[in-house]
């Protein structure tokens, strides 16, 4: 069994055989470049989550903006929370709550507060009944619609009169109403904050206030684009031009990738 010295002095006898000199700088540098690659990752993490917390910040102080889109169309936005699950209760309790009635993973949700409201309207009277000798029927209703949205609304008021003629004791029925409106809702992206959008072409809806969050790690485009140069080591089978002869290779090189997938 080896000594330590006769092992101290075998790895000093490889380290100094110039033969291995190169061989061992190239092992030194992968290490480098492996240490490196492994900073810059947990930097970039660290980095990530410091940008994350302070959207959160942003996002908790935000309140609803509305603006015109490039079709002209009334939007509402907000900034939208990018956390996980377990943090998202402390952000915000409600949006939690929402998350526990749901199966499964759940990337993304939100809510969204409306308020609709409009001025006084006229209806048509269409009919006009005889329910018996002191008491009226007035049906009426009212339709209108516009681009991704239409309503009606029908119903009648029912009178009684004294023997003087005099209306007493009215009551008003709406029998139907119907109201279909587009909503729609996206996500949009600008320098790593997402804004959770709103619309709709109904002119009387207002959206009053929006919470939604997206869950789980969030990509930027600017993530995603990455870069074509890059650092790599290298190891395979080539010709040395040195040796003229094929041998194993081991390299650090500087890369350029012409094709991404």
């Amino acid at each position: 069994m080896l000594g330590i010295g006769s092992i101290f002095k075998s790895i000093l006898e490889f380290i100094l055989d110039k033969d291995n000199q190169r061989f061992i700088l190239l092992i030194l540098l992968a290490v480098v470049l492996i240490g490196a690659m492994t900073y810059r990752d947990k930097f970039k993490a660290q980095e990530a989550e410091t940008e994350r917390q302070i959207n959160n910040i942003e996002a908790l102080k935000d309140s609803v903006t509305t603006y015109r889109n490039e079709a002209g169309e009334l939007t509402s936005q907000k900034l939208a929370l990018q956390t996980d699950k377990e943090q998202l209760r402390t952000l915000n309790e409600e949006l939690a709550d929402e998350i526990d009635k749901e199966k499964g993973n759940v990337e993304y949700l939100s809510n969204v507060i409306t308020r609709l409201r409009r001025d006084s309207v006229g209806v048509d009277t269409t009919i006009i009944t005889m329910i018996d000798s002191d008491t009226y029927k007035l049906d009426w209703s009212f339709e209108e619609g516009g681009t991704d949205w239409y309503q009606s609304l029908k119903g009648y008021t029912q009178v009684k009169t004294d023997t003087a003629g005099v209306p007493y004791d009215p009551n008003t029925v709406i029998s139907e109403q119907i109201l279909d409106i587009k909503i729609t809702t996206g996500i949009t992206e600008d320098n790593g904050q997402r804004r959770i959008f709103v619309r709709s072409n109904y002119p009387y809806l207002n959206f009053t206030d929006i919470d939604g969050a997206i869950l789980g790690p969030v990509e930027t485009a600017k993530d995603e684009r990455g870069s074509r140069w890059g650092i790599g080591l290298h190891g395979g089978y080539g010709y040395s031009l040195n040796g003229q002869q094929f041998s194993p290779v081991i390299s650090v090189g500087l890369n350029y990738n012409i094709f991404e997938w």
